[in-house]
């Protein structure tokens, strides 16, 4: 076994201003002890035997902003992390690996996950407690990250290596010979607003692909209706951008009224396939002239110096 010396002066600051990330240079100036993911940062926390906290997200995340701004931010939150844990910053668009692992895990724990993603793990590496957006102060409702953080230290030292993960058991969908994905998928239909679900509305781009590749098989009029209603719905509120063109990350109510104005790289190109392929199915022209306006936005707002950038920011000084 090779044995790497680690200085321990090293976890004792806030490294990461000499990173080459953009998010991760926006927590620079925080209190908390932050390192970036490497062998050096986890071989130490194996030897100190201290939890981990990774904590994921993106330069263009307004949670992310809010978090840095509050409890990372927040001297006391601080010194009990730096005390207890080894802190660990991940861009989840460097390092997409540790994010869809951390999601995983997030998923299975909760049924539901986002970013900030930000995952406690034991010492070598097992995550046991996840969470997104924690406040710095209670607003009654739920409680604070510190809070969070002591009571999870605690189970930690509690239960020692014979620590387990907090996961909820799921069950899973029947695949008999009957079951079919598609009557699956139209069972969560939004059927007064179009889309999928009842919250928040997000672009079911893939739920929408899948349909439309399915539709020419059978012409299934309902599978035809749910599409049309869905992408006419994304085109005519909210969630389209209708003065420069493209679609923004989603609405926050379920009438696809009010966007979270940030924008992202992929979810222009998914739309784009979309409302394609839309067109070549149902020859509607109002589908064509969706896709070029989300060419028009790809080419006058993403493109930078001959390459796309991956997002736009929500923000103006800390506000949406």
């Amino acid at each position: 076994m090779i044995k790497v010396k680690i200085p321990e002066d090293n976890f004792s600051y806030n490294t990461l201003g000499n990173s080459s990330s953009p998010y991760l240079l926006q927590h620079a100036v925080n209190p908390v002890w932050w390192q970036e993911w490497n062998l050096q940062t986890t071989g130490y926390a194996l030897s100190e035997n201290k939890p981990i906290l990774v904590s994921i997200g993106y330069s263009t995340c307004h949670w992310c902003h809010v978090m840095a701004a509050e409890a990372f931010s927040d001297i006391k939150t601080a010194d009990y992390l730096n005390n207890h844990f080894v802190c660990i910053k991940v861009d989840r668009e460097q390092r997409p690996d540790i994010d869809q692992f951390m999601m995983s895990f997030i998923f299975g724990q909760s049924g539901s996950g986002g970013w900030p993603l930000n995952v406690f793990l034991t010492p070598d590496l097992k995550p046991f407690f996840a969470l997104t957006y924690a406040p710095v102060v209670s607003d009654g409702r739920s409680i604070t990250f510190l809070d969070l953080a002591e009571r999870i230290y605690n189970y930690f030292e509690a239960k020692g290596s014979a620590i387990t993960p907090f996961l909820t058991e799921y069950d899973f969908p029947d695949r008999s010979a009957d079951f079919s994905p598609v009557r699956e998928l139209l069972s969560y239909f939004d059927r007064e607003n179009g889309g999928f679900g009842f919250g928040q509305k997000f672009p079911p781009h893939s739920s929408l692909l899948s349909l439309l590749y399915s539709y020419p098989v059978n012409e299934d009029p309902e599978i035809k209706s749910i599409i049309i209603q869905t992408l006419d719905t994304i085109r005519l509120r909210g969630l389209n951008d209708h003065l420069q063109g493209g679609i923004f990350r989603y609405c926050v109510d379920r009438k696809w009224t009010i966007p979270h104005f940030e924008k992202m790289l992929y979810d222009q190109v998914l739309a784009l396939w979309t409302y394609s392929l839309a067109y070549k199915v149902f020859g509607d022209h109002w589908y064509i002239k969706m896709a070029e306006k989300i060419i028009a936005c790809l080419d006058e707002c993403f493109e930078l110096n001959g390459l796309y950038i991956s997002a736009f920011n929500a923000d103006t000084a800390h506000e949406e």
